[in-house]
């Protein structure tokens, strides 16, 4: 399916790598699905800073992609990436702040403007803050809301993260020369603290305990006393994230309470593929039956060391045959299908 719409753009974040000191997951897939859009004959308006450009000093626009962070260009759909608010950063702070971000009063004067206009808006909500008394006050005319969940709440769209294609088909080809023993890393976890508290208790480490080496872990982590079984390395940068899921051999998706509760995956997901190295899922996660072979569920601190020695005794082929079939059942976070998701939405509003 395809559409020659003029999407407007609003998300606080990257498109490329963007820089090391900033919570961001949305590099991993943001750039995918505005390509699979692009390449069915849309064209895309980016409306919050262009923090690729002011930040980290790259300019991707291009004929099909363009930036507008203070106008109100004419455009057929506004799409957001919800924002929130956050005290200290978008909310209860002077703009002449050095701490201060625009992205919320941004986004408010978007939804204004676009709404009084008659145009239809997508919400994304991306971390399922967004509220059912925060849509009702919004008074929107035409709008959807979207969540990356397999079973969103409130019969919302779903709308999940795309997986990259090329990564993807490389990742086959990169199967070809798996080789179990060049996992230097027994357990990892790549990704920052924000509300994971528990599950990160459990399934590392107590599970670290349990291996007797310590998971190693990289992202944000300012509480860490109560963990003492594993090691902490502090953020890196987007870029390296690939080289050091290679070097590891497993990792948990652990995620707060209520991205299991509908099945929302995160982009870990995704990159520990790329990187093969092989990801458990907690059995929480909503309809994780859909997407994980039995072999990767685990439920319990004992259950990830079990699953671990387990696949440690695997042949390398049977490890990239676990491999293959997780891939084929994650079709569904296809970038194609997800652009197809909002093409439909798109037609459903405009009939």
């Amino acid at each position: 399916m395809s559409l020659n719409f003029r999407i407007g753009y609003s998300a606080w974040g990257f498109l490329g790598n963007g820089v090391v000191d900033t919570p961001d997951g949305g590099r991993s897939h943001r750039m995918t699905l505005l390509n699979s859009l692009i390449g069915r004959g849309m064209k895309i308006v980016m409306l919050q800073k262009n923090r690729d450009l002011d930040e980290a000093g790259i300019d991707l626009s291009t004929s099909s992609l363009s930036f507008d962070s203070f106008g109100f260009p004419d455009i057929d759909i506004l799409f957001l990436e919800y924002r929130w608010p956050i005290p200290g950063r978008n909310t209860g702070i002077s703009t002449e702040d050095r701490f201060y971000t625009p992205d919320l009063d941004r986004q408010n004067e978007l939804i204004k403007h676009y709404n009084l206009l008659g145009k239809p808006i997508f919400i994304w909500d991306k971390d399922q803050q967004l509220s059912q008394s925060e849509i009702n006050q919004m008074n929107l005319n035409k709008f959807l809301i979207f969540e990356p969940s397999l079973s969103p709440k409130n019969n919302r769209t779903s709308l999940l993260f795309p997986m990259d294609p090329n990564r993807t088909a490389q990742t086959y080809d990169d199967l070809v020369g798996y080789d179990k023993n060049n996992k230097s890393i027994d357990l990892v976890y790549i990704g920052n603290q924000y509300g994971r508290d528990q599950s990160f208790s459990i399934y590392y480490n107590e599970a670290s305990r349990l291996l007797g080496s310590p998971a190693e872990i990289y992202g944000k982590w300012t509480k860490t006393d109560q963990f003492p079984n594993v090691n902490f390395n502090g953020r890196v940068g987007f870029e390296q994230v690939h080289s050091i899921y290679t070097q590891s051999f497993a990792n948990v998706i652990i995620a707060p309470e209520r991205y299991y509760k509908t099945g929302q995956y995160t982009q870990r997901l995704f990159e520990s593929l790329w990187g093969l190295c092989i990801p458990l899922v907690p059995k929480e996660y909503a309809k994780h039956e859909d997407v994980f072979p039995e072999e990767l569920v685990v439920n319990s601190a004992r259950d990830v060391y079990e699953r671990l020695e387990y696949l440690r005794q695997l042949d390398n082929d049977s490890i990239v045959s676990l491999f293959n079939l997780l891939l084929k059942r994650l079709v569904v976070f296809s970038d194609d299908r997800q652009a197809d998701t909002i093409i439909r939405s798109i037609w459903t509003l405009y009939a």
